[in-house]
């Protein structure tokens, strides 16, 4: 079985049908229905002309300039040789960033303040995060080695609530980076690049063989963010309802992973599944 992902059609058309199989395969997972004769006709309904997607509109793209140095020999020039193999696991999956990426990542380690204003398409995202997980890099050199709490999992049985990070040592607590966005959506798409890049199979890898036990954590708040509470609140009757909802989470994400495993998941036939300890 591969590890790669399946690639987009390079035609209008096969593109357009492509985004529509992958919304409805999305939509039919998150919202299951046991029932074969209605989830027949959701999808007729969700695949009628004009219900989810409207005719492509095409624009022309400039084409960016690639940088004549690679990411490995950038970050050597900047005396952070390992980051290279961080960044080009999931942030940067291809050799050259473009010159305004570099750029960017340059004058941010010289102390500049830096403004990105590339069009659409441009890899903003990754000229203002590759700054941030290069100090991280850097930081983290002089991290002591942690007791890794993150594979606690308090609601297996009767144990009492355990943060996720109670216990944390080796680093320094406190804040490294704040970004902000105008909208919500913009949140969500950068939450899933900052999953690449920071808590994939392959960044997971990394900091296990290079941070001694450390992860890079980062969290959202929205307007939409519960408060948290203190723990004199935590009532037995709330601790016990967070354990069944984290045991229900567990049990959707094995049955789900089953479904890939076996195929029985439209879109992953023939993909292969990372451990499942990867996955949380």
């Amino acid at each position: 079985m591969s590890d790669e992902r399946p690639t987009a059609p390079q035609t209008i058309d096969g593109l357009l049908g492509y985004l529509q199989s992958a919304f409805l395969r999305y939509y039919e997972t998150a919202y299951e229905l046991r029932d074969e004769g209605i989830r027949g006709e959701r999808h007729r309904l969700l695949s009628g002309r004009g219900a989810v997607f409207s005719e492509p509109i095409v624009e022309l793209m400039p084409t960016y300039r690639p940088s004549d140095s690679t990411l490995t020999s950038i970050f050597e020039d900047l005396a952070l040789p390992e980051a290279a193999e961080l960044i080009s696991g999931g942030l940067l999956p291809y050799d050259k960033p473009f010159r305004h990426q570099e750029a960017a990542l340059r004058e941010s380690d010289a102390g500049s303040d830096v403004i990105v204003g590339t069009g659409t398409g441009s890899g903003k995202t990754e000229a203002f995060l590759l700054p941030v997980i290069a100090d991280l890099v850097r930081e983290s050199r002089s991290w002591a080695p942690s007791n890794n709490t993150t594979s606690n999992r308090w609601w297996k049985g009767s144990n009492p609530y355990l943060p996720q990070r109670d216990g944390e040592t080796g680093r320094a607590p406190g804040i490294r980076a704040l970004l902000l966005y105008p909208m919500n959506a913009l949140v969500e798409d950068q939450l899933v690049r900052l999953r690449e890049a920071l808590d994939s199979p392959a960044a997971r890898t990394w900091l296990a063989a290079n941070r001694q036990g450390h992860r890079f954590y980062f969290g959202r708040y929205t307007g939409r963010t519960p408060l948290p509470g203190t723990r004199e609140s935590a009532t037995p009757q709330r601790v016990d309802r967070l354990r069944e909802l984290m045991r229900s989470a567990d049990r959707r994400h094995d049955a789900l992973l089953g479904r890939i495993r076996d195929g029985r998941l439209e879109g992953t036939q023939g993909t292969s599944c990372p451990p499942l300890t990867a996955q949380r």
